[in-house]
């Protein structure tokens, strides 16, 4: 009997659980403890104005679509479709998803898959990415960016680099009114606002700042 493809397989799934257990321990090892800046400190001169061109839903899908058509590395791909063999014709590209963001100029994508779910890719490397790059900010020097990414609320990252590549670290999970208006201080500190509530139901914002803090287990 070959063993050979038994341990290849073994061998996979030892790889496959020790590269989840990092990613894991990766996800835990930042977070933030905010501080209420003092009223007028926050800057609202410095908050980042995205100066890009997206796309959305069916316009998205639409641009998306054309640029497939257009791009053979893409379509072979088989990340956004597949070709289905005819019996009586050329092969058919066949897409079950659909693009529900595109921005052409930092050439990434968001497909939709099932239950809502989102992916990102890096339409250059075709790898998927866990942040959404229209949402980079940068620190002074370029040592992080913060980050985040729209899927069933909102996902905050902080990402580090680290011998020449961006890593991402996941810092939480929220909606828009925990963390908005992100800026940099210094290098290792950024400001933002997060939404308050008054009795009477209306909303107010207040100021914090925030550093990043390794999480010892």
């Amino acid at each position: 009997m070959n063993r050979l493809p038994i341990f290849a397989n073994l061998l996979a799934w030892i790889l496959m659980v020790c590269a989840a257990s990092q990613l894991h321990a990766q996800e835990k090892q930042y977070c933030i403890r905010p501080k209420a800046l003092a009223v007028g400190v926050y800057d609202y001169g410095k908050v980042k104005k995205n100066p890009y061109q997206i796309y959305y839903d069916e316009e998205a899908d639409e641009k998306f679509g054309k640029l497939l058509l257009k791009d053979e590395k893409l379509r072979s791909s088989n990340t956004f479709g597949v070709y289905i063999e005819q019996e009586d014709g050329p092969p058919v590209y066949f897409r079950e998803e659909s693009a529900c963001e595109y921005c052409p100029e930092l050439n990434y994508v968001i497909i939709t898959g099932g239950h809502g779910y989102v992916s990102v890719y890096d339409l250059k490397t075709l790898e998927e990415i866990s942040v959404n790059p229209s949402s980079y900010v940068y620190s002074p020097s370029g040592k992080y960016r913060f980050g985040t990414l729209k899927n069933d609320g909102i996902h905050y990252y902080i990402e580090v680099k680290e011998n020449g590549k961006y890593v991402p670290y996941f810092l939480f999970y929220g909606s828009e009114r925990n963390m908005s208006g992100v800026y940099w201080h210094d290098d290792e500190t950024i400001h933002f606002l997060k939404a308050k509530e008054r009795g009477d139901g209306s909303t107010y914002w207040i100021g914090y700042s925030t550093g990043f803090y390794v999480v010892r287990e």
